[in-house]
């Protein structure tokens, strides 16, 4: 299937940079990605006492420069392009802003999925209890638009979060299982990271941006775009 093939690609890309994309991987939590932390110190109490845990993604939202950034060197390794920290730091100057609005706009959306899930779960008619898989399924297909939006996003001539997101919804839409497949090894790889907590900050930010830069790739490759990769030197 098209999604192992893209995680085979990831993991290739991964091994083949490792020292670099671990070195980057922590300098994403350094610039940002430490919210994750943070965002989940402050979820799990709240879930595990029934408060509400759904607004946790409303602190991941300062994520979305730093995650831009790591998508600009994940383009590169994905191409055998000389990569070094100089092009995380550009990717930070240069996608700040609509990344900011991009991460924004999909923590938002993910918390009012989450606090929609969380509601019709907890009501005692079997019915509306039974729109939960309805809002269940929004939220796989929204999750699977993240992984694409970042690939996107790095890739155009006027970055903008609306049409980044525009284009990643439509790229989930037109694969609906190859997304679902390649959600599914996403969370794999971040559930073995929290698992073993060395792999979650060495290697699981690098993998990620190189699992959705693959993807988008083979996407391209799909409809016959031949990239001209802007940023090469």
């Amino acid at each position: 299937m098209r999604a192992f093939l893209v995680a085979g690609r990831a993991l290739r890309s991964f091994l083949g940079d490792l020292t670099f994309l671990i070195g980057m991987s922590l300098l994403w939590f350094a610039t940002g990605g430490i919210v994750v932390i943070a965002a989940v110190l402050f979820g799990w109490p709240l879930a595990m006492i029934g408060g509400p845990w759904w607004l946790a993604p409303l602190l991941v939202i300062p994520i979305g420069p730093a995650t831009a950034a790591l998508a600009v060197v994940a383009r590169r390794c994905a191409a055998d392009l000389r990569v070094n920290r100089t092009f995380y730091f550009d990717g930070l100057r240069t996608y700040w802003r609509p990344a900011l609005g991009l991460s924004a706009i999909g923590m938002a959306a993910l918390a009012l999925l989450l606090m929609n899930i969380t509601f019709y779960a907890s009501r005692p008619s079997g019915f509306v209890q039974g729109l939960t898989l309805i809002w269940g399924y929004v939220l796989v297909f929204w999750l699977s638009v993240q992984v694409y939006a970042y690939p996107i996003l790095v890739r155009m001539e006027k970055p903008a979060a609306l049409g980044a997101l525009r284009t990643a919804m439509l790229g989930a839409l037109a694969n609906p299982l190859f997304s679902i497949v390649l959600l599914l090894i996403a969370a794999i790889f971040t559930v073995l990271g929290m698992l073993t907590v060395v792999f979650f900050f060495l290697s699981c930010p690098a993998l990620l941006a190189l699992l959705g830069e693959h993807a988008v790739r083979l996407f391209l490759a799909r409809a016959g775009v031949k990239e001209e990769d802007r940023t090469a030197s």
